[in-house]
C-alpha cells in the first residue's frame, strides 16, 4: 500500500468515528492544501466539512 493511499484510510476512518463520536453536531474541519491532506476518492460523514 502506497503511503499516499495509507494516509486516505487512516483519515477516513478518523473521521468516520469522529462523526460517530458526535453525530448531531456540525463538524467543519479547515485542512491546508499540503498534497497530503489531498485525495480524489475519500468519504466523508455527512455531519463533517472540509
Amino acid at each position: 500500500m502506497n503511503l499516499a493511499l495509507n494516509d486516505t484510510v487512516c483519515m477516513e476512518k478518523y473521521l468516520e468515528l469522529f462523526a460517530q463520536k458526535y453525530p448531531d453536531d456540525l463538524h467543519i474541519i479547515q485542512l491546508d492544501n499540503g498534497p497530503l491532506h489531498q485525495s480524489l476518492n475519500m468519504s466523508i460523514p455527512e455531519n463533517i466539512i472540509f
